[in-house]
């Protein structure tokens, strides 16, 4: 997984992760099957932080609330950027062993096989439930944003726009977009990373044969990150100047939120995860001392990106900032020699509450806005105006979409998730790299 071994010495296998475990440090971050410490934690925090924050927007009272839970919720809801960075970081792993050690490459429709497995089985079962139980955005019709009126709500009976949901499209569409679950259009931009990353990772191969392995590894992600920076920024441009509000182009039905909600806006989110990735292999048979270097310099990108997150509230690029401070931190929890207070964070993301979550995490994602809008449109006791009915109001939504995320991940996604093979040839011997 690296070529920065000191001269004349081979890389030792085995290493101690940031939970303490010995770890076979010669391997990618896996993207499946194996786990990997922290990063079920990860996505557990990032689900209860999205969970929260929609549950926040949604249910508050028609008088408000205090001026510190909307500071809150449009903080935790950026919380998303974590699932894309994660993304990019576990998925292209296989990919940067491929490129920097000569591995064998990942068997691409063993791939996409996995992938499917991975994403339908579970979303066609939340979708059919909440179509039957009338709780879908049924119509784009109405004001901005789309999923945010009761009057959108109901039964998915329109043949073409359930079929666009259930296979994954509605978010090509101004018409559908949004429709269906409503929080769905982010796994159109999952799958079609998905389907990008093997031509990132097959030009990385390629540039392996030209470059040093670290420059070849680090290319396609820099690659993408640029070029959905300048999609990101066009998008920005076209907002100052449409004369629209925000609200109508990013939720509304337009092509414009087709767009920014496309991989060639959010694709930016992901590279920093892709980038993360190759730091951390890169680093996984260097000496304790250099691996400082880089967890300090780690840190420091982290700090940088929270102080952008509060620099940019209230415009698109606190997202970007999002996307810098995940980088930071995926680079610090996962960088071999880990000193204590980093093992320390990563026995808290590996405790039960956010360990489990994070299994359950993709299951409570689909099922926590159908969640979220049962309580509003049927229990008017769920809707807050003060801090102690916040509270309230979180536990009656936590509870429940955790337990519809454990029923889901154990009786849908884990046995789809069994029917899944390695798309990573393990016989093949390592092969050197063309290039030091």
């Amino acid at each position: 997984m690296t070529m920065l071994s000191p001269p004349g010495a081979p890389p030792s296998p085995e290493r101690v992760d940031a939970g303490g475990q010995m770890v076979d440090s010669t391997r990618p971050p896996p993207a499946t099957g194996r786990r990997m410490d922290g990063m079920d934690g990860l996505r557990g925090g990032a689900a209860l932080a999205i969970m929260i924050g929609h549950a926040s927007l949604l249910l508050v009272g028609p008088v408000g609330a205090e001026a510190v839970v909307g500071k809150l919720t449009a903080i935790l809801l950026q919380s998303l950027t974590l699932f894309f960075a994660l993304s990019g970081f576990l998925l292209y792993g296989p990919w940067v062993a491929a490129i920097m050690r000569g591995r064998a490459a990942p068997q691409i429709p063993t791939y996409i096989r996995n992938h499917i497995l991975r994403i339908y089985p579970a979303h066609t079962f939340v979708l059919i439930a909440a179509a039957i139980i009338g709780i879908t955005v049924k119509t784009t019709d109405g004001p901005a944003p789309i999923g945010g009126h009761p009057s959108q709500f109901g039964h998915l009976t329109d043949p073409v726009t359930f079929l666009a949901n259930l296979f994954l499209v509605q978010g090509w569409f101004p018409s559908t977009i949004f429709t269906g679950l409503g929080v769905s259009w982010s796994l159109i931009t999952e799958f079609t990373f998905y389907l990008v990353l093997p031509f990132l990772g097959l030009l990385g191969v390629w540039l392996a044969r030209r470059l040093p392995p670290l420059v070849a590894a680090l290319l396609p992600p820099l690659l993408m990150l640029v070029a959905c920076s300048i999609s990101r920024y066009a998008y920005s441009s076209y907002v100052s100047g449409s004369g629209r509000s925000v609200e109508e182009l990013h939720s509304g039905s337009t092509w414009a939120a087709v767009w920014y909600r496309s991989i060639a806006v959010q694709g930016d989110l992901i590279a920093f995860g892709m980038i993360a990735v190759v730091l951390v292999s890169a680093h996984a048979a260097v000496g304790d001392r250099r691996t400082a270097h880089t967890r300090r310099a780690a840190w420091a990108v982290l700090l940088a990106g929270l102080v952008g997150i509060l620099a940019t509230r209230g415009t698109d690029w606190i997202s970007v900032a999002t996307g810098v401070t995940c980088l930071g931190l995926l680079v610090v929890l996962r960088l071999p020699h880990p000193p204590r207070h980093v093992g320390a964070m990563v026995r808290v993301l590996e405790s039960p509450l956010f360990r489990l979550t994070g299994e359950w995490s993709y299951s409570v994602y689909l099922w926590h806005f159908v969640v979220i809008w049962f309580f509003r449109l049927h229990v008017d006791a769920a809707t807050y105006t003060t801090l102690g009915g916040w509270a309230v109001s979180m536990v009656m939504v936590c509870v429940p979409t955790l337990i519809l995320g454990a029923l889901g991940f154990r009786f849908i996604e884990a046995p789809a998730m069994r029917r899944k093979h390695s798309s990573t040839p393990a016989a093949e011997p390592a092969r050197p790299a063309d290039r030091p």
